[in-house]
């Protein structure tokens, strides 16, 4: 469904999407906050200690776990939702952009030649908030976003014959290995010691993925664009 923006979808029909080799996740992928926004809601809205949510990926998966309050553990998946919304909504404006987000996304839309393609579970609540935030950071750098609401993501996936996905979700990662060449993982701190099915690609930042672009276009796999720093070896 377009909505008032020419390069926001919800739920979007096939003629809608268009073809491209990469998409991105965009909360804690391209944004950096969200999930602190979203675990000071919960912390608020149950009056509970940061240390008694486990980790984003567990909370938004709607397996609610904690030490304690049983309120907490009890929430419902429209409850949890509603106070996801409501974080995104508030604070969207000032989370910040995930370390070398927009060097990369230019980085990627030259050797494309295509907008950078975002699909994000949100609710159509968050499509001012979703369009905002991509205009602010991404600047001159063309981009569409898809906000699924109830829908999987591999559905847009699929009919963009995407091949990498990049998303900091676990749980996202492990269904889409059925459905696309390389969903890539973003490691990080809240899913660091979670486990996927099966081998895949992870990163620790949005650098890395310049290799893996750069061999599914055939091109030499460290064809460094000079803006984007070179990451030190790990363990440095």
């Amino acid at each position: 469904m377009k909505t008032k923006y020419d390069n926001v979808y919800v739920n979007p029909e096939a003629g809608e999407i268009d073809p491209s080799i990469i998409a991105f996740d965009l909360d804690s992928v391209m944004n950096d906050g969200c999930s602190g926004a979203i675990r000071k809601k919960f912390c608020d809205h149950w009056d509970i200690n940061d240390r008694e949510i486990l980790d984003k990926d567990v909370v938004l998966g709607h397996r609610i776990f904690s030490m304690s309050p049983p309120a907490y553990c009890e929430a419902s998946g429209n409850e949890i939702f509603n106070l996801v919304t409501e974080a995104v909504i508030e604070e969207s404006p000032s989370f910040l952009h995930t370390p070398y987000m927009p060097e990369v996304m230019r980085y990627v839309y030259e050797v494309t030649g295509t907008p950078i393609q975002v699909c994000t579970a949100r609710r159509p609540e968050c499509v001012d908030v979703t369009h905002n935030w991509l205009a602010e950071h991404l600047g001159d750098i063309p981009f569409r976003a898809y906000v699924q609401n109830g829908v999987a993501k591999s559905v847009t996936l699929d009919r963009m014959n995407c091949q990498i996905f990049v998303d900091d979700r676990f749980k996202t990662v492990n269904n889409l290995l059925s459905w696309i060449s390389e969903p890539v993982l973003y490691r990080r701190p809240w899913n660091q010691n979670r486990p996927v099915k099966l081998p895949v690609l992870e990163v620790r930042d949005l650098r890395d993925i310049i290799p893996v672009i750069n061999i599914a276009l055939g091109r030499v796999p460290m064809d460094w664009p000079s803006y984007v720093p070179f990451p030190k070896p790990r363990g440095e």
